[in-house]
Parts: structure tokens; sequence; C-alpha cells
């Protein structure tokens, strides 16, 4: 049975480590930070949104557990506040969908237990009439 996936929230931008990545020229790397690191599912989730989004610029970045690397050109500076309102919108969004995931799992054992009853019990009548 999967694990729920955790949630996470931006908590805060690192003014003061700045990354520097032949990966990709002329930007900074700054730190988003998250309340906790929710794992690589919710990172899957996160960047489908991330690059599905109809925004039309959307930098690089990178999933670091409890951080988020964004390697943003300084040229946009002045469109950072809308960015990172974006990015929190795409949190959000991430939260919304790996709780929707979370919703259907079951988490109690006596469900577990009544629907593998039932299974078994079908697999009784499948056996008998095959």
């Amino acid at each position: 049975m999967p694990d729920r996936i955790q949630t996470a929230q931006i908590v805060g931008v690192d003014p003061e480590t700045l990354e520097v990545s032949d990966a990709f020229p002329g930007t900074y790397g700054f730190y988003v930070r998250l309340s906790r690191d929710p794992g690589t599912e919710w990172a899957a989730e996160f960047e489908s949104l991330y690059l599905l989004s109809s925004r039309p610029s959307r930098p690089p970045v990178i999933f670091r557990g409890d951080t988020l690397c964004v390697h943003y050109l300084p040229l946009y500076v002045q469109d950072l506040p809308d960015y990172l309102n974006f990015l929190t919108e795409i949190v959000t969004q991430t939260n919304a969908a790996v709780e929707r995931r979370n919703a259907v799992l079951p988490d109690d054992s006596a469900q577990r237990e009544a629907f593998r009853e039932q299974l078994r019990q079908l697999a009784q009548s499948y056996h008998q009439t095959r």
C-alpha cells in the first residue's frame, strides 16, 4: 500500500545564498524554503504542475528536499514578486493534488481487512466457476 504523501508550504526565501550554475548561464539560483521535505512523489507532482502551467516564463527549479532552488535571470528582477506568487500557487496546487490522492488511500486496517475479505470470497467463487 502506498504511503501518504506529505505536503509542504513555502516558509521563506533565502536572500543570502545565490548559486551560479553552468547549466543555467546568466542566472542566479536562489533558495525558496519549504516547511519540510515532502518527498520525491510530491516533487514529481510539483514539477508536472509547474511545467504544465500556462505561465510564459518558468525559470528552472531544482527540488532539494526542503528547498527549491530557482535559477532566475536578474534581468527580470522586477517580476520576482509576481513569480513568487505564481510559485506559491503551484505549491498550493501540488498540495491539493497529493491530498486528493491521499484521500482515496485506505488508512485504517479494518477497511483493508474488509476489502481483503471481499477479494478472498471473490477469488474462491472465481476458482469454483472455472
